[in-house]
């Protein structure tokens, strides 16, 4: 079969079907599962460094005149940084908890009136309907959970100059990784998004970029308690036989300080983006 015959979508739907993260969690409903989680979200990636930001700046000139979409906006850590710069960020979320927390980031930031929020799933945009189309688009570690039949071409349409979308390669510690093998007995799996995507956008006749830069950053809790409450949620195993697997995970890498404990955090990232002709 030639590389063009390929049907990269069905592809990607098995690939993500058969990762540890959908095997394990997609009985959830899933706005459901981001409202549980925006908290402990919140918490963590409003923390961490704008790299990923200071990626996108390097790239494509950003200033005053300049609109942005972020998809899957979660908690707010691109549309903040990027809304002190440009006009106007439209950040788009099915998720309300979420964006409950960017409109307080926001506040905080002092940059709510450059924000506008869009409470719905990107697939179920029009563009120039429900969405004018913008300077740039960006998606940021949310291809996964999208169909990225109506979700590729709806990102490439809103975008008037450039696209910038941001998946995982790797995205959990070595032990993180034992923890998981421990609990379920199987290795955790995570798909080669970056490669479907990028062999995706070249069907499609987009010719992408691809960097890859590594990650580090802190994942932080109030309590020791508080860590192996989202540990064993994000395990996802209900089985209370386990929980002192858990919990020896939790006081051997948790680090204590006065802020409460937090945990090393590592991974792999990929930037695949494109300019508009």
């Amino acid at each position: 079969m030639k590389f063009n015959e390929i049907d990269w979508i069905a592809v990607w739907n098995e690939t993500i079907a058969n990762t540890s993260w959908m095997k394990h969690w997609c009985e959830k409903d899933p706005v459901q599962f981001w409202n549980d989680r925006a908290p402990q979200f919140n918490h963590d990636a409003m923390q961490e460094r704008a790299e990923d930001v200071d990626e996108i700046l390097q790239i494509a000139r950003i200033s005053e005149q300049t609109t942005i979409v972020d998809v899957g906006a979660g908690t707010g850590r691109f549309s903040i940084p990027l809304a002190k710069i440009a006009c106007q960020v439209t950040a788009v979320d099915p998720s309300t908890e979420m964006l409950k927390f960017l409109t307080r980031n926001a506040v905080e930031a002092n940059v709510q009136g450059k924000i506008r929020i869009i409470n719905r799933r990107w697939e179920d945009l029009n563009i120039g309907q429900d969405l004018p189309s913008h300077e740039i688009v960006i998606a940021p570690y949310v291809m996964g959970h999208l169909d990225i039949t109506r979700a590729l071409p709806l990102i490439d349409a809103a975008a008037e100059k450039w696209v910038f979308l941001f998946t995982w390669i790797v995205r959990h510690t070595e032990k993180y990784l034992q923890l998981w093998h421990t609990i379920h007995g199987e290795t955790y799996r995570m798909p080669p998004e970056h490669l479907i995507l990028l062999s995706r956008l070249d069907q499609m006749g987009i010719h992408a970029n691809l960097k890859i830069s590594p990650r580090s950053w802190w994942g932080g809790y109030d309590t020791v308690e508080a860590a192996f409450t989202d540990y064993k949620r994000r395990i996802n195993h209900p089985d209370d036989n386990l929980d002192s697997v858990i919990w020896q995970f939790v006081r051997e890498n948790g680090i204590v300080d006065e802020n409460g404990v937090k945990f090393p955090e590592c991974g792999l990232s990929a930037m695949i983006w494109w300019r508009k002709e």
